[in-house]
């Protein structure tokens, strides 16, 4: 963990940066545990969102472990290194702390979770990402760049074959082929984004994006007053709209 935190640090209803940078997370209507968690460095600079799998055992304790490891490598990264580069090794410390804590404990045995991060560096923006938790950026009203999620119906997505609409209520979309902490590991996906003034950076669990529609998530991005407001927004309507999960969400404006 970061300087010790407490698995508990990284599911905090709402976390400030600034105006510029906040995130929010709810446990939702349905579920009795957050499996969520996340993360938001000093500065706004590095963003991180898991998402514990359920019907699998110790998802809550994947998400925080995965998080923690993130936000531990990059408080003592060795200079020289920068984007993609950063990003795989902070992954495969998530990965030997997720698999190290399973292995130590029969109940946790087969934890996983997924993972998306995000590292601003200048006017750009790193992403990395694992699974189904998302990233996009918003310009100009509508979203320009996305992930796609590690599954069947992100394929179908990404080919154009389904609209982004319908693949929220396709079957087998909680089904996902990429996760951190399985034995067998994991495939990272990369990409690196420009920014220009003006962008929101959004990461997201599948709690928010498959119970919001893209539409909305992108008028509550250019209509609210902060970071705050829209992270906190986007967290508590997805509990509103019919979302049955966890919602986490991060915003970080690029000014």
């Amino acid at each position: 963990m970061a300087g010790g935190d407490h698995p508990e640090s990284f599911r905090t209803a709402l976390l400030e940066r600034g105006r510029e940078c906040a995130g929010a997370t709810d446990v939702g209507p349905v579920r009795r545990r957050n499996e969520d968690a996340y993360w938001i460095s000093e500065h706004g600079s590095v963003l991180v969102v898991a998402d514990g799998l359920g019907g699998l055992p110790g998802g809550d304790v994947a998400s925080a472990l995965a998080v923690g490891a993130v936000a531990e490598y990059f408080g003592s990264a060795p200079a020289g290194h920068h984007g993609e580069t950063l990003l795989r090794r902070a992954a495969e410390h998530a990965q030997r702390r997720v698999l190290q804590a399973s292995g130590q404990d029969a109940a946790l045995r087969g934890m996983a979770t997924t993972l998306v991060v995000a590292l601003v560096e200048g006017a750009t923006a790193s992403i990395l990402h694992i699974g189904d938790s998302r990233a996009a950026l918003w310009r100009g009203g509508a979203f320009v760049s996305k992930t796609f999620d590690h599954n069947g119906v992100g394929d179908l997505v990404r080919a154009g074959a389904i609209s982004t609409e319908e693949a929220r209520h396709y079957p087998g979309r909680n089904m996902v082929r990429e996760v951190v902490g399985l034995g067998e590991g994991y495939e990272a996906e990369c990409q690196v984004w420009p920014l220009e003034p003006g962008d929101i950076l959004l990461l997201c669990t599948d709690g928010v994006s498959e119970a919001i529609e893209e539409d909305t998530m992108a008028r509550i991005l250019g209509a609210a007053p902060s970071a705050t407001a829209a992270s906190a927004t986007l967290v508590a309507l997805a509990g509103i709209d019919g979302g049955h999960d966890n919602a986490t969400a991060i915003v970080r404006y690029v000014t």
